[in-house]
């Protein structure tokens, strides 16, 4: 059973409900035997022991506010399985299979389907502004066998300024409204070797199993997880924080003082398994990707 730290929550006291009355083998009450939606055909494959992750109320205090549902709407209704970051005025970053038409290997066709990004939701409740992308970027040399690797990173540019409003994290530290602590996207390298076990990460998104209490808007809340870094290899930064499908293209970050970063951007969620969970680090060459591509 993890060692799970409760860092994060020392000023969100208000915000993190530490008791869950639902739990994932609760979810037959809710899911006849054979029920064929996408929550019951996927296989958790990446929760590591017991599931840690706790539901975000607050969703608009910082640094939630930043993180994204990423709702793709096709001719058959919106899906939901998809996070993003602000990481600009104009710019969500993901990972690039959020954003891939897999069935023609190509980025998604934005005459074809809307992207909206909704910060901060929270089931059927949307607190901040929204926006539709207009324009979408992915790694160069990313196709549908790149998924999960150092590839896997992409860009929505959007049509409102919603970072503008909302706040976003910067390839330089940054303080907003309410934000003391402030915000930066890694430059250079980790404070700690992750296979030290010193390397404590954040993970949030919005995984498509929780909550159980709300089957029409699951995959639509934000949880949060805290947990070890336990390897960097291959572009790759792993760790032990739970997730789920829906969390790809979560931020992964770690908290230091303002002096150091403040809440440090340090890897894009793209998938997992049992024993570990893994992000694209974000090396030089990724964030060169965002330099040029931030609106």
């Amino acid at each position: 059973m993890k060692n799970l730290i409760y860092s994060e929550t020392a000023s969100l006291d208000e915000r993190l409900d530490d008791y869950d009355p639902f739990d994932l083998n609760e979810i037959s009450q809710y899911h006849p035997e054979g029920c064929s939606c996408r929550v019951c055909q996927e296989e958790d494959t990446e929760i590591i022991g017991r599931d840690d992750r706790k539901l975000i109320r607050s969703t608009t205090h910082t640094p939630f506010r930043y993180i994204c549902h990423v709702e793709i709407d096709r001719s058959s209704g919106p899906e939901p399985g998809r996070t993003g970051t602000l990481i600009g005025p104009k710019t969500v970053l993901t990972a690039g299979h959020c954003i891939w038409d897999e069935s023609n290997d190509q980025k998604e066709n934005l005459k074809k389907v809307k992207i909206r990004v909704i910060p901060g939701r929270y089931g059927a409740f949307e607190p901040l502004p929204t926006s539709k992308a207009v324009h979408l970027e992915v790694a160069k040399g990313y196709d549908k066998t790149k998924g999960g690797s150092a590839l896997d990173y992409g860009i929505l540019h959007l049509k409102e300024p919603l970072g503008t409003y909302i706040g976003y994290w910067s390839l330089n530290y940054k303080k907003w409204p309410k934000d003391p602590r402030g915000v930066s996207i890694l430059n250079g390298p980790l404070p700690f070797a992750p296979s030290s076990g010193k390397l404590k990460l954040n993970i949030a998104g919005y995984p498509v199993d929780k909550p159980s209490w709300d089957h029409q808007y699951r995959g639509n809340y934000t949880y949060w997880d805290y947990d070890r870094a336990i390897a960097l290899k291959a572009g790759m930064l792993h760790y032990l924080n739970d997730t789920y499908q829906g969390h790809s293209g979560s931020p992964v970050w770690l908290k230091r003082s303002k002096w150091k970063g403040g809440r440090v951007l340090v890897g894009i969620h793209v998938a997992g398994t049992s024993k570990g969970n893994r992000a694209v680090f974000l090396s030089k060459s990724v964030r060169e990707f965002i330099a040029k591509n931030v609106k």
